[in-house]
């Protein structure tokens, strides 16, 4: 992973449209001690893939793409199951735009994009379309990889018993297939398949 700090890469974005010291709490946010994977690395991860589209797109939708990726997670409590409605709102709290078009249009997108994560099934709007692929993307990756990935979101759901985790693991792991493409599946089987040998 790049050491580029994204609060440094993005900050004129970040400085463009939210309150003043909005990007210190998100900062604080990201690192919190409980985040193994849903951490300031897969932020990182996700604002690599979308880099993919700058060039794609105009600069109100790639400003939507960035802003989306550092509210997307604000809020990761693992035990709570209203993560993305509070990310909606810590971003919508903070958001500034002084034009009232763009404001409303603009804002909608991004929490189309935040609430688009809460889905096993990829949305069907172009912009959604690649936020979702970016936060997804770890499923493209190899058994090596996924298998990292699986470790850090058990030492998340730590609090679960290996049966308990194992049996919701499942049922989301098998709700991803179909989702991304043969590749991705295969992936997911064989992650499917680690989950039921480990826990």
């Amino acid at each position: 992973m790049e050491k580029i700090d994204p609060f440094k890469k993005y900050k004129s974005i970040l400085e463009k449209y939210l309150l003043p010291g909005t990007s210190k709490l998100l900062s604080q946010a990201w690192i919190e001690p409980w985040r193994k994977y849903h951490n300031i690395d897969h932020l990182k991860e996700i604002l690599n893939e979308l880099e993919k589209w700058k060039s794609k797109s105009y600069p109100i939708q790639w400003d939507a793409l960035v802003l989306a990726a550092f509210f997307h997670d604000a809020v990761y409590v693992p035990i709570r199951k209203d993560n993305e409605d509070q990310s909606i709102s810590r971003f919508l709290a903070n958001f500034i735009n002084k034009n009232k078009t763009l404001h409303n249009i603009m804002s909608n997108k991004i929490c189309q994009m935040i609430e688009s994560t809460k889905f096993r099934k990829r949305p069907t709007d172009p912009l959604l379309q690649i936020f979702w692929d970016a936060d997804n993307v770890i499923f493209k990756e190899g058994i090596v990889k996924l298998t990292e990935y699986e470790k850090k979101i058990r030492e998340e759901f730590k609090f679960y018993s290996n049966l308990d985790y194992k049996k919701g693991r499942l049922i989301f792991l098998n709700s991803c297939i179909g989702t991304m493409g043969p590749k991705a599946d295969q992936n997911i089987k064989e992650l499917i398949e680690f989950v039921k040998i480990n826990y």
